[in-house]
């Protein structure tokens, strides 16, 4: 069931790679042994990080604010000009233009590869694990470890990084801000966020060797 589902993803992203000049060559998720490798195990129940997990998500949902709920709330769209561009101003309208498609690359395998770990790994999201975590912003129907927003802006801060050096902090800066607001609105443990970084920070440097 997890070949099926995992190859159903990855033909169902073919009218993307011919529409934005993607190949399913350069967007070709990570071997599965190589992707455990990168991503490897979450912290089994009653741990002392499956509790420090915990223990974070409640400091969060304690302090949390309404305006920063807010601000998680609209980062739930995983492009280019949702999480770098528009009030964020990383990125100027014209940049976003002219960086979307060949980004697109990077979205796409990024959204295989972490899409594919959560089937491998089956970790439940921290509300459904924990009744006391009461999330602030849209709850997903998915499996929660890796992190795929912490995946994908990762990947998108790197390669802006390599672009513009003179940006490189500002971008894994704001990166690390998207993928915390994941922690505070409830949805994602901290141990998720990071093995989405190191997912990340894989699939760019994959990227950036074939440029």
């Amino acid at each position: 069931m997890f070949l099926v589902k995992s190859v159903g993803l990855f033909l169902s992203l073919g009218i993307i790679f011919s529409a934005h000049s993607v190949t399913a060559a350069e967007a070709a998720p990570f071997p599965i042994l190589h992707l455990k490798k990168i991503v490897g195990p979450f912290p089994a129940m009653g741990t002392t990080e499956s509790d420090e997990d915990f223990k974070i998500l409640m400091h969060y949902q304690e302090t949390r604010t309404a305006e920063e709920c807010a601000a998680a709330a609209t980062e739930e769209k995983g492009t280019l000009k949702n999480l770098f561009g528009g009030p964020h101003g990383l990125l100027t309208d014209k940049e976003v233009r002219h960086f979307s498609i060949d980004m697109k690359r990077g979205m796409i395998a990024a959204g295989l590869d972490h899409s594919i770990a959560k089937l491998i790994y089956k970790r439940p999201r921290p509300f459904v694990s924990h009744a006391e975590i009461k999330p602030c912003i849209k709850m997903p129907n998915n499996y929660s470890y890796p992190s795929g927003h912490a995946t994908i802006s990762r990947v998108y801060a790197r390669i802006l990084g390599t672009l513009y050096p003179e940006r490189a902090a500002a971008f894994l800066a704001r990166a690390d801000e998207i993928a915390m607001h994941r922690v505070l609105g409830g949805v994602h443990h901290p141990s998720d966020i990071e093995a989405g970084k190191r997912l990340g920070d894989a699939i760019a440097e994959r990227i950036l060797d074939r440029d």
